[in-house]
């Protein structure tokens, strides 16, 4: 069945006839860019590009005020690149706690029976030619 799912497929070529228009507006293409150029090049002349490879410019627009538990940054658009490492480095400096991040270190009475436990196999008196049952064998596959 794997090998059935790994198969490379023929993916068949998509006919662009196959498209139909409805109906026309009337609105040209140089209509549509003219409109759109009125008004946002001042929007877009502070939007930054964010994401992975800084590829993302407007899809996700003020993603950030939407799930502000994911994203430190609210709004990642307006904040040029070169200030978001500082950004980021002062929320991190922020967030952190030394209590929280070192409690297992300063908890040695909590730890000790853990560091210092020595496993069966590790043992002077293990029996390394041990055999496992069927039962055994069967649960470790």
């Amino acid at each position: 069945m794997i090998t059935s799912l790994l198969a490379p497929r023929d993916i068949p070529d998509i006919n662009p006839n196959l498209v139909e228009m409805l109906e026309e507006d009337g609105v040209t293409i140089e209509q549509e860019d003219s409109e759109d150029d009125d008004g946002d090049d001042a929007i877009l002349g502070c939007q930054y590009p964010f994401g992975f490879a800084n590829s993302i410019l407007t899809e996700f627009k003020e993603i950030g005020t939407e799930f502000p538990q994911i994203f430190e940054l609210r709004v990642p658009e307006l904040v040029p690149v070169n200030k978001r490492n500082t950004l980021r480095e002062q929320y991190e400096e922020h967030k952190f706690s030394s209590d929280h991040y070192l409690a297992d270190y300063f908890d040695k009475e909590l730890l000790a029976p853990y560091l210092n436990a020595t496993m069966a196999w590790v043992s002077p008196d293990f029996d390394q030619n041990i055999d496992f049952t069927e039962e055994e064998v069967s649960i470790l596959k």
